[in-house]
Formats: structure tokens, C-alpha cells, sequence
């Protein structure tokens, strides 16, 4: 039965591609996904099962691909596949890659799990979350501008980031050897300068 007008988690879903049976791919006027019949979505791992069966185009098809493997393809366009399922899955599901195949994901690989250990190490350091080059009137030639929070972003509410985030000058050097998560501000050495009103994001 075609689902096309009907609602996802997405919006009404304009358009639809049968996979395999009980397995669909839908897409929509701003996102996509798979959806899984409730037959298909009882064989998903419980350690990652969407109650509704849904999936989304960006990282969760890399659940449907790990559970349903004889229905995706190895290879496409030169890419490996299976090798691309299983490094999305690892870098943003790695407890729940774990637990559903009982391989243990090492740090390295899960870009999760980088963030975690980043953000275990930098709760009290200023972290950026904005950054702007030299073309904004306030940036100084071969500095950048950047918009620092204690803890870097997801560590205050969004309606407290303008109200606890400070700006700073960095030699533009220096912030090229930033961190994957940010560059980490030390107040003693970076000036401290008043910024635009609200900060943008630019990074």
C-alpha cells in the first residue's frame, strides 16, 4: 500500500521507493528515511529499534543496512558499503554498535565517542562555537574572531549562549590547529574583545 501523501517524522511523504518488502524508503520536501513494516522492525536490535520504525536518510539507515545486509548492495559507485555502514554506525551509535554486534568501538573510530572524551576534558575550559575571519569589520588582519562558552556547544541552553559566551582574537595560525570539536581559548594569552551583538555561527 503507497504511503505517498501520508505523514512521517519528516513531513508528508511526496515520493516512495520499495527496497524490499516490509522495507521503503519515502522522501519528503525537506528529508527522507526508511520506514520498516512491523515485521522488519522486530528483527532490529532492540538496542537501537525506533518504536515507529522509522529511520533517517543521514545516519539511521546504517541500522536498516546492519540488520537487513542481503538487501543493500556491497559496493556502489566505488564505494565499499558494508565497510560505510559499519563507520556510520560506529562514529554515532557506538554503544548501541556495541551492544548489537558485541564489538567494543575503540575511540578512534566513533566520532561520538571523540566528542565525549573532548568534552570530558574541556568542561571547564572555554570551547568555540563561532568563528569569523578577518573580513568581519571587527577581526583584525591574520586574526580570527571566534565566540568561545565554558565547555564549548551543547554545554549551556541555547537561551543562555549569548548571555555566558565571550569573544576573543586568535592568530589566525593558531586557530588552524584547532581541535576537532573547537579551538580551546586561554584567557591569559587571547584578548577578550566586545564582538557583534549576538554571535552567528561561521565556523
Amino acid at each position: 500500500m503507497s504511503m505517498i501523501g501520508k505523514g512521517s517524522p519528516w513531513g508528508a511523504i511526496d515520493s516512495e521507493n520499495v527496497v524490499a518488502e516490509g522495507i521503503t524508503f519515502v522522501h519528503t520536501p525537506g528529508h527522507g528515511g526508511y520506514k520498516l513494516s512491523r515485521e522488519r522492525n522486530a528483527k532490529v536490535d532492540s538496542a537501537w529499534r525506533k518504536p515507529g520504525g522509522w529511520y533517517e536518510e543521514d545516519c539511521e539507515w546504517a541500522i536498516v543496512a546492519l540488520t537487513f545486509p542481503d538487501v543493500f548492495p556491497a559496493e556502489h559507485n566505488g564505494t565499499d558499503l558494508v565497510a560505510l555502514t559499519h563507520q556510520t554506525a560506529k562514529n554515532y551509535y557506538p554503544d548501541e554498535y556495541a551492544a548489537a554486534t558485541g564489538n567494543t568501538v575503540p575511540v578512534q573510530e566513533s566520532y561520538v565517542l571523540r566528542q565525549r572524551a573532548f568534552r570530558a576534558g574541556t568542561e571547564d575550559d572555554l570551547v568555540t562555537i563561532s568563528a569569523f575571519g578577518d573580513w568581519a569589520e571587527w577581526v583584525p588582519a591574520g586574526m580570527v574572531g571566534v565566540f568561545a562558552v565554558v565547555g564549548g556547544r551543547g554545554a549551556l541552553p541555547t537561551s543562555r549562549v549569548n548571555e555566558q559566551g565571550r569573544y576573543y582574537l586568535v592568530p589566525a595560525a593558531a586557530y588552524r590547529d584547532r581541535t576537532e570539536f573547537g579551538f580551546i581559548v586561554d584567557p591569559a594569552v587571547h584578548a577578550q574583545v566586545p564582538g557583534p551583538d549576538r554571535y552567528r555561527s561561521q565556523s
